[in-house]
């Protein structure tokens, strides 16, 4: 499945650029026909920082929601065996340190393909909807109008994607992988085969997500 496909079929946003560092419950910006925002000037990060400073939760029950919104431990999502192809458009943007690292040969740009592979994901879980919506229940109208106004439509991430990457090259071109992947060996392949006339690399996720599952806050349910 083509990763377009894979966004429309889902009813999930791919994440424009990678970033490593967004988590669950954070606020994005979303706008008709293009890409949603993960930040904006005046919004607040994340929806827990709201709920901090008005007072509805402590910094104790804070940290606990930050714990469990940043968490590294993910299930594997229910999709299968499914693999995900990229295009050149979204690898481009994609800025996970495996595709970087072999986009940075530009013989290579046109040669490579890349595909999502073991997809896994961190999903809001039915305990955090409920707590979620129980504090949003607590924030005040003016509160609301006051923070959010200028930012309708305001959504949140409830579920994040993941995927071990997949490199597919003729395998006439492979010589040329072996000297990237030394001046890099952090970035050591997990697995390495051999497929017809191609040579297939796959390489960790690193925990960076492409893809996420947005909710409206206005409306969010539990």
């Amino acid at each position: 499945m083509y990763i377009h496909q894979f966004k429309r079929h889902y009813d999930l946003d791919l994440i424009p650029a990678a970033h490593a560092d967004i988590s669950l419950g954070d606020l994005v910006w979303r706008r008709k026909k293009r890409a949603p925002l993960l930040s904006r000037k005046g919004l607040p990060n994340n929806i827990y920082n709201v709920f901090l400073v008005e007072g509805i939760v402590n910094e104790r029950q804070w940290r606990e929601a930050m714990s469990f919104f940043e968490s590294d431990e993910l299930i594997p999502a229910e999709l299968g065996d499914l693999q995900i192809e990229t295009d050149r458009r979204f690898t481009l943007s994609f800025h996970h340190p495996v595709v970087q690292l072999f986009q940075s040969d530009t013989t290579l740009k046109s040669e490579i393909q890349f595909a999502f592979y073991r997809i896994h994901a961190h999903v809001l879980s039915n305990k955090w909807r409920i707590l979620l919506q129980k504090n949003l229940d607590q924030l005040s109208l003016k509160a609301e109008k006051e923070i959010f106004k200028r930012y309708r439509p305001v959504h949140l991430i409830t579920e994040l994607y993941y995927g071990n990457i997949q490199l597919k090259i003729a395998h006439s071109l492979a010589h040329k992988i072996k000297p990237l992947l030394q001046a890099s060996p952090s970035e050591a392949p997990l697995t390495h085969v051999k497929q017809g006339k191609f040579d297939l690399y796959e390489f960790k996720h690193q925990h960076v997500p492409f893809a996420m599952r947005l909710e409206a806050l206005k409306n969010f349910r539990s």
